[in-house]
């Protein structure tokens, strides 16, 4: 079965703040259960910024947030 999602990261900041590039540990398409680390590489703020990460299942239209903010940039 294959499974579409796409994960959002979401920044609280004072300025401005783009994601130059967001990163994935492995290539996809990946095997259900696989963990991929995603890592979002801003441009923008001085630190520290505040990540949050969002799931949306393509599948159903739900998002979900699965991680709220917090410093580090990665998420697994």
């Amino acid at each position: 079965m294959t499974q579409t999602q796409t994960v959002t990261a979401t920044f609280a900041a004072s300025a401005p703040v783009r994601v130059v590039t967001l990163t994935a540990s492995a290539s996809f398409p990946v095997k259900a259960s696989t963990a991929v680390t995603r890592t979002p590489r801003p441009r923008g703020d001085r630190p520290p910024l505040q990540y949050r990460f969002w799931r949306h299942d393509l599948t159903t239209g739900a998002s979900m947030m699965v991680r709220d903010y917090a410093a580090g940039n990665t998420f697994a």
